[in-house]
């Protein structure tokens, strides 16, 4: 069975499968069958799948450019969550990047909407602060120490000062200006960190 397309965009396994996210919708790689399976939702099949997260329950996360899904697996159905009038709701669809942090709790780096952590008791979503002009979030990692931080398109490395109280999170900014002790590029692709030093790369 081939793709829905070549252009591969992010892999995650659990137990039975390799998830394969492209950029035309969901599929995955029986590891009992060892083949390819399409995922048969009309309403992710051409969606563009930036990020999946194995949550270790009976769903996963996917993280879109069209807005978040709550996936079943085997029910082969979803939740829905997008951008509305509500002020408690995602500040747009366009989803780049998301983790689920030491605690559980789902983070969400958005193109030009900065960070939001979801809310599980409402299903609702905490706008942190603006990051920077364009409020640029590509990119989003804890490091072991439990920090928290942000990748953007063209403006560097940031790293979050009080994120459990939103109303009070500030930023330390890292970027491209060739001073010492600052990255070369302002484009954050990835973040990672070495598990003998602590280092972030």
């Amino acid at each position: 069975v081939l793709m829905t397309s070549n252009s591969i965009t992010e892999l995650k396994d659990d137990e039975d499968y390799v998830w394969i996210g492209t950029n035309k919708g969901l599929n995955k790689w029986n590891k009992h069958y060892r083949r390819i399976e399409k995922v048969q939702l009309d309403v992710i099949d051409n969606l563009q799948i930036n990020k999946i997260l194995v949550t270790g329950y009976d769903y996963l996360w996917l993280a879109t450019n069209k807005g978040l899904f709550k996936y079943f697996p085997k029910k082969n159905s979803f939740e829905g969550y997008f951008n509305s009038s509500n002020k408690n709701s995602l500040p747009s669809n366009d989803l780049k990047d998301g983790i689920i942090d030491s605690k559980g709790r789902l983070w969400l780096a958005l193109w030009n909407n900065g960070v939001v952590r979801f809310n599980p008791t409402n299903n609702t979503f905490i706008q942190y602060p603006k990051i920077n002009e364009t409020n640029s979030a590509h990119y989003i990692f804890e490091d072991k120490s439990g920090n928290f931080w942000i990748g953007s398109w063209g403006y560097g490395l940031y790293k979050m000062i009080n994120p459990e109280s939103h109303t009070m999170t500030s930023y330390v900014h890292f970027n491209d200006n060739n001073a010492t002790g600052c990255i070369n590029s302002g484009i954050i692709y990835s973040i990672a960190q070495d598990k003998k030093y602590g280092y972030i790369w």
